[in-house]
């Protein structure tokens, strides 16, 4: 929400070369876990143990991506979406 959280499928932690469980913390940033088992969101900057290891999307993926975002955004009512962390277009 705030451009300090990601979140991880259970594809992407698994790539992950450090064991994501147990109460260590990296330094600058957190692993969320329950019961010592991380939940799959990354704070500042743990999100970097995943972005480490996924591969950046292609045009096609996005483009994907978008239409199915604005299609389910759309089904649930909503008139308009935004991403504070991108710089407007006019």
């Amino acid at each position: 929400m705030d451009g300090h959280a990601g979140w991880a499928n259970s594809a992407a932690l698994r790539r992950v070369e450090r064991d994501l469980s147990g109460e260590w913390q990296p330094e600058g940033g957190q692993v969320l876990r329950t019961d010592g088992r991380p939940t799959g969101v990354f704070i500042d900057a743990a999100t970097k143990l995943v972005d480490d290891v996924v591969p950046p999307p292609d045009a096609a993926f996005r483009a994907e991506a978008l239409g199915r975002a604005l299609q389910a955004t759309a089904r649930l009512g909503l008139t308009g979406v935004h991403d504070m962390g991108r710089p407007s277009r006019t």
